[in-house]
């Protein structure tokens, strides 16, 4: 175990020091283990679009979702390796997933520190679009928020680019036109080695 000063929070200082492998701070670790055999856990958190609603029938999951497809590929790349859990909650944002007011169990970072997954999804934006949930730059300040309590632990956060849906079935033609609004923090303010964009 390699002690290292904890990676530099986004929008301030490091809050804490940590004790934990310096690799588990970037994503190529994930990728590295698998290559050795290692099994890794990776756990999917996000609204429905990550749960797998069905367009006009949104409280029925489809068996095509999110964290099943990525199962089914992972499954054909590293054979019993992977675990991929579906934790999304539909109609929720990411500011109700930080604070546990999801319908989840706790806190984000409540449910972090119990987890055994490694490599950690966020799919949210869909809801957050909402002018009555958040703008962009609490969208951002959220997200920033998600990233750092992910690498406290010592996993790697993955930051999905939103789910476009679309507005004429699902009703939802405002958070369409607010969205590209949001899109853009996935990628210019987590450029940093240590975290995805996908």
């Amino acid at each position: 175990v390699y002690k290292r000063q904890a990676p530099q929070a986004f929008g301030g200082k490091s809050k804490k020091t940590v004790s934990a492998p310096a690799s588990l701070m970037r994503a190529s670790r994930a990728a590295n283990l698998l290559a050795d055999g290692k099994k890794v856990a990776i756990a999917c958190f996000g609204d429905s679009t990550m749960w797998g609603s069905i367009p006009g029938a949104t409280t029925t999951k489809n068996y095509s979702n999110p964290p099943n497809s990525l199962q089914l590929a992972l499954d054909l790349i590293y054979p019993g390796l992977t675990t991929v859990s579906n934790n999304a909650i539909p109609g929720t944002t990411i500011k109700k997933l930080l604070n546990g007011t999801d319908g989840g169990v706790g806190s984000y970072e409540d449910r972090l520190s119990k987890s055994d997954a490694l490599v950690i999804y966020c799919n949210h934006c869909l809801n957050d679009c909402n002018s009555y949930q958040s703008d962009e730059h609490e969208y951002k300040s959220n997200i920033m928020e998600f990233v750092n309590i992910t690498r406290r632990y010592g996993k790697i956060p993955v930051i999905v680019t939103p789910s476009v849906i679309s507005p004429i079935r699902d009703g939802k033609e405002f958070m369409m036109k607010r969205m590209p609004a949001f899109i853009p923090v996935s990628y210019t303010h987590l450029t940093l080695p240590t975290i995805c964009s996908v």
